[in-house]
């Protein structure tokens, strides 16, 4: 799947009827925005994580590979939920903020909403989507780093494995630290409240 654009990322929120947060001229009113790869192969890095805002009436963009999807030790070895493992529909979720993950460090962790996940249980390599599973709830799913980022600057996964049991996950931990920098960023003009966008590919 090709690197996401800003006319494509804007194009395809206008599809779903998603507002887009737009002030023009103030830095890092963010739309955070994940793209799921509709062939992704299993286990592997091959969605997008993107932010973007307005600043003196231009887009920033940034973009990072990332999984939107459940990895070979959550969907495959071990189910963590005796219903399936989580696998988050693609949607508009104002539920997140900047707060620890695991206890661990700062990432973004569901903590304000709901979130809707489908259910896979037959523990096989295939993404199973079925809306009949759809389950609605506090699940944290999180937004973050493959490892735990202190010390880690340089490391890049390889596989998703079990760095996802239904979180979207970065696949390097320097393009999630500056990732967190530019929330940070947000949060300390507009506040600790964070909307997630999952779209699935393109228009």
């Amino acid at each position: 799947m090709k690197p996401p654009t800003i006319n494509a990322l804007l194009d395809s929120l206008d599809h779903q009827g998603y507002k887009v947060f737009d002030k023009p001229n103030q830095d890092f009113n963010v739309n955070v925005v994940g793209v799921r790869n509709p062939e992704a192969e299993f286990n592997t890095y091959s969605c997008w994580m993107t932010l973007f805002w307005r600043s003196d009436g231009m887009w920033k963009l940034r973009k990072w590979p990332a999984t939107t999807l459940p990895g070979k030790r959550f969907l495959v070895d071990r189910l963590l939920n005796s219903d399936g493992c989580a696998i988050l529909v693609p949607g508009r979720y104002p539920a997140y903020q900047l707060s620890m993950h695991r206890g661990v460090y700062e990432a973004l962790c569901q903590r304000t909403g709901e979130v809707k996940v489908y259910r896979d249980r037959n523990r096989n390599q295939t993404f199973d989507l079925n809306p009949k599973t759809i389950d609605t709830g506090y699940f944290g799913i999180n937004i973050h780093a493959p490892v735990p980022p202190e010390g880690r600057m340089n490391y890049r996964a390889a596989r998703v494995d079990a760095s996802s049991a239904g979180c979207q996950v970065f696949q390097n931990v320097s393009d999630f630290l500056e990732f967190r920098d530019i929330l940070r960023s947000s949060r300390s003009r507009y506040g600790n409240n964070f909307t997630y966008t999952l779209l699935n590919g393109l228009v």
